[in-house]
């Protein structure tokens, strides 16, 4: 299905020999690769090593130090212009003191400790200084090693002082310079990926719940990977040696297993045991890590890192087969960032045991784990865009159900209204009815009677009818009035029978304080249940005390207002023997939730009215 041109991948070989060889070619040829060297205190004696010398291929799971001397020939003319020298070492340590011709020149690290800070994780340079050079040069390095890391020497380049820089320039730049791009780029993805994983938070969606779950793994993986990534160039790291080694090893496990699970899931594999799977690798390869560093048996390390090997090769060859059956965009990435980390891990093993790269100081996997960032964080972003645009349908989905409710509530919210100014209409037309039926009515009825009776007493039909026309007079002023103004309602009452109390010959003493708003009396209905009480007070004196005096007192009390109305004419009704007034008089009263008080004696009667100023009362059924 894909083919490749020979062309192309002799092409792709050149570009990579000549990225490769790249800091060689302006090396000039007065700078010497240094490979030979004397172990002086070998457990046999002094021996001649070819550099690189690897103390955990020699020593395994052995801490201890290693001297060691290297001869520099070096061609000295008097008629010559003598030139700054420099020393280059790739790695070297854990810690280490160099010497040349007897001067101290260089130490990193304590060589008396273990298990301290780690100088072998970047490359050394120094300038040898021109006094000190001779024909035949010695270069002594006395080097510290810990058990587990890999301590030793690689091959010493030794030249003139601004080529050796150069090439150890690249090589910082190989070893930490681009090692922190890698781990700020993963520690960057990963903490992307967690962000995209809180943002799916809440969400129900089938695959909103999975992108969350991806999104996690990623976040577990790139940052486990950025830590791993730490440890080639963190010098000293916070954790002592053995413990920060086991960490190291887990942040490797947890990258592996995140990497695997993110791309099944990301590729739409489903296998029931990977995630059973991918917890027993780390726990079994964390036991061996273990093992490896606190038993000080490291080969339980290298086997598992063996078996590792080997079962991902195959696993790998797998996983691509089945993802390239049905290829798309998507899996040949994933395919492509998968088999180039297994293999750059397999090499990296492979080339240790060989003793080709004893050190570790050129592992390719750094670089193709870039590969495997890239890919992830095009499917996170791929994965974050559906999702967001999925969240825009459900919103706008939202929008629609929210503006149909709101629609349906409008309506509610229309018959509610039109169901309450029906309700308030029916009340209007029981308070009128009553009135009519009350006052009104029964003043026309009187005045009907009257007629029916045989001869009319005009003066007294004339009255009836009076009563009748400002029982309507009465019924539309309240309409009219301030809402809760008991004062207002009260005055309004006086100016309509001031003429009956002037034609009666009664005196009014009226004794009416600045009152506050109630709010029982907020509407008309309320006022003129008070308006009626009063008025029937008011007409019962007019009509049957033969009163002369006649007081009217509202005052306001805590929790209300207080209205009081005496005389002191005779007895007009009695509350042991109630009228029919009397009865409407407190069924109005207790319409409001107020007490009426009617007290007689000698002296006269005294009609007390006591009304609430809290809750509005609804107003007296029929």
């Amino acid at each position: 299905m894909f083919t490749e041109r020979p062309g192309k991948r002799r092409w792709l070989y050149g570009l990579l020999f000549v990225l490769t060889c790249l800091p060689w070619l302006g090396v000039r040829a007065e700078v010497l690769e240094l490979r030979q060297a004397q172990w002086v205190d070998a457990p046999g004696g002094q021996q001649t090593l070819s550099l690189p010398f690897a103390w955990e291929v020699l020593q395994r799971g052995k801490a201890g130090s290693a001297q060691m001397s290297i001869n520099w020939p070096l061609e000295l003319s008097d008629s010559l212009e003598p030139r700054a020298m420099g020393l280059f070492i790739p790695k070297v340590g854990n810690a280490f003191e160099l010497k040349v011709n007897g001067w101290v020149l260089l130490r990193q690290g304590e060589l008396d400790r273990h298990d301290g800070a780690d100088s072998g994780k970047l490359p050394q340079w120094v300038a040898v200084p021109q006094e000190l050079l001779q024909t035949d040069n010695v270069i002594e390095v006395r080097l510290r090693a810990d058990a587990g890391r890999r301590a030793g020497l690689s091959t010493v380049w030794a030249g003139p002082q601004d080529e050796v820089e150069r090439l150890y320039q690249w090589r910082q730049w190989d070893r930490f310079g681009l090692t922190l791009v890698v781990m700020v780029l993963s520690w960057g993805v990963g903490m992307l990926a967690f962000a995209f994983s809180w943002a799916q938070r809440g969400l129900t969606h089938p695959q909103d719940v999975k992108n969350r779950f991806i999104f996690m793994v990623a976040g577990i993986a790139e940052v486990s990977w950025s830590l791993r990534m730490a440890d080639q160039v963190w010098v000293e790291p916070p954790l002592p040696w053995p413990v920060w080694g086991v960490l190291s090893s887990l942040c490797y496990l947890v990258w592996i297993a995140g990497a695997l699970v993110f791309c099944h899931h990301a590729c739409e594999l489903r296998l029931r045991w990977l995630k059973p799977g991918a917890r027993i690798f780390v726990g079994v390869g964390l036991a061996c890590a273990l093992g490896s560093r606190w038993l000080g048996l490291p080969w339980i390390w290298t086997a598992w890192m063996a078996s590792t090997a080997v079962g991902l090769l195959g696993y790998g060859a797998w996983f691509c087969v089945t993802l390239l059956h049905r290829p798309t965009a998507l899996r040949v990435l994933v395919s492509l960032a998968a088999l180039s980390n297994i293999a750059a891990g397999a090499w990296a093993w492979w080339v240790f045991r060989r003793n080709s790269d004893p050190m570790g100081a050129g592992s390719l996997q750094r670089y193709t784990s870039v590969l495997f960032t890239l890919v992830l964080l095009v499917i996170l972003l791929q994965r974050f865009r559906a999702a967001s645009i999925r969240a825009r349908d459900n919103i706008s989905w939202l929008d629609q159900k929210i503006a149909q409710k709101e629609h349906e509530l409008a309506q509610i919210y229309l018959q509610q209204e039109q169901t309450a100014r029906e309700q308030e209409r029916q009340h209007e037309r029981a308070r009128i009815w009553r009135d009519l039926h009350d006052g009104l009515g029964a003043h026309l009825s009187s005045a009907l009677r009257q007629l029916q009776a045989g001869p009319v007493d005009r003066p007294a039909l004339v009255g009836t009818l009076q009563d009748s026309l400002l029982q309507l007079k009465l019924s539309v002023d309240v309409m009219n009035l301030p809402p809760g103004d008991l004062a207002v309602m009260l005055g309004s009452l006086r100016y309509r029978l001031a003429p009956r109390f002037e034609a009666a010959g009664l005196a009014l003493d009226w004794q009416v304080e600045v009152l506050p708003r109630l709010a029982v009396l907020e509407s008309p209905q309320a006022l003129r249940e008070v308006q009626f009480v009063v008025y029937e007070a008011f007409s019962n004196v007019l009509q049957h005390s033969g009163a002369r005096r006649l007081r009217v007192q509202a005052r306001a009390v805590q929790g209300g207002a207080l209205l009081t109305i005496a005389d002191d004419g005779g007895l007009w009704t009695s509350k042991s023997q109630p009228g029919r007034g009397l009865r409407f008089m407190d069924e109005r009263a207790a319409a409001l939730g107020a007490s009426l008080n009617v007290t007689h004696d000698a002296a006269g009667t005294v009609v007390s009215l006591m009304i609430p100023g809290g809750t509005e009362i609804m107003p007296h059924g029929v």
